[in-house]
């Protein structure tokens, strides 16, 4: 709770992107963005708003089956900005 009062909505998505990733650098199973944003306290097209903004940047990219890579390095960066 008090992390949701305090970090912004693209932190906490960072935040939660690397910690589902786990250190492997492989692709995650197709995320929700409604699981996504119940987890970090948004509504969904927050979510889906970041994730594109993340894909553009390069953060994260999306496979032909929905599954998503996370770039934990420019994650990281962003998370300490």
């Amino acid at each position: 709770m008090v992390e949701q009062l305090t970090q912004p909505v693209e932190k906490r998505l960072a935040g939660v992107l690397l910690r589902l990733d786990g250190d492997n650098g492989s692709y995650l199973g197709p995320l929700s963005q409604s699981m996504l944003a119940s987890m970090i306290g948004t509504p969904r097209p927050r979510v889906s708003h970041f994730m594109n903004k993340f894909r553009r940047r390069g953060y994260i990219e999306y496979n032909r089956s929905g599954h998503v890579r996370v770039r934990e390095e420019k994650l990281k960066n962003l998370l300490a900005a």
